[in-house]
This record gives C-alpha cells, structure tokens and sequence, in this order.
C-alpha cells in the first residue's frame, strides 16, 4: 500500500506535534513516521485522548461539512468531545481553527472546570435565575 504523504499528512501531523508541545504527550496518529498505517486506526485523524480530533487541510473552508464528519466520526469511535482542526492557508498550525458544537464545547468545558470550583465573576453573573447552569444566568442588557 502506498504512504500517505502531503500537505493534509503534514497539517495532521503539524497538529501532532502542537498538542505534544503543549503536553498532551498520548495523541498520535494511526500513521508512522513514513505515512504508512499502524493498524490502529480509529475513528479520528487524532486520537490517544478522550475526544475525536479530524484534521482538515483544504482549499476551501467548510466548518458545516467537518463537523458532520467528526462528529460521525465521535459516534462511531464512542467518544462524546469532538473537534474539527482546518488548516489556514499562509498561517501557522496554531492559527488553525479548532470548530465543535455548543454541546461538544460544554463538556470540554465541564472535564477542563468543574462546575464545583469555577467561581462566578460578580460583574456579568446573576444569582436571580436558578433554572440556570450552577444557578446563575447571563447578565440582562
């Protein structure tokens, strides 16, 4: 079977790299160091943490098509966090949009901040509406 290579085999890997910088030492690929497959292949570009990552290296931008892609793909793999990484053309890969659904960021959120410890900012939170998160409610305008 003939290796993956190219600049979408490239952007996954950049991507890769960039979560191994920032200390997620467990993301890896299902290819090796040649683009040839590993066997490991789950759904997802990324995988090795508890969400599904797709990667995206296209000409034209299309966040509605990755997220149906990812998110399928969450589904198949059981995994309820997923995002969608596309590359920006002429920017580093930490300039790179990172999409998800309001739902998929909430729980990110959620694993990130518990709601225990996650104090309110006085300023812009109410306590007036308890049918909201941690009873408190978006600031009126």
């Amino acid at each position: 079977m003939k290796p993956y290579t190219g600049p979408a085999y490239r952007f996954r890997n950049d991507v890769v790299l960039a979560l191994h910088r920032a200390g997620f030492q467990r993301a890896r690929t299902w290819l090796d160091e040649s683009g040839n497959a590993t066997g490991e292949h789950v759904r997802g570009d990324i995988f090795g943490l508890p969400l599904t990552i797709a990667t995206r290296n296209q000409r034209e931008l299309d966040f509605a098509e990755a997220l149906r892609e990812v998110e399928a793909e969450a589904l198949e793999a059981g995994t309820k966090m997923f995002v969608s990484v596309q590359a920006r053309k002429t920017r580093e890969t930490g300039e790179a949009y990172a999409t998800t659904t309001l739902d998929s960021f909430m729980q990110l959120l959620a694993m990130a901040f518990p709601l225990e410890v996650v104090a309110a900012d006085p300023r812009t939170a109410s306590l007036s509406d308890t049918d909201a998160v941690g009873g408190l409610s978006a600031p009126r305008t």
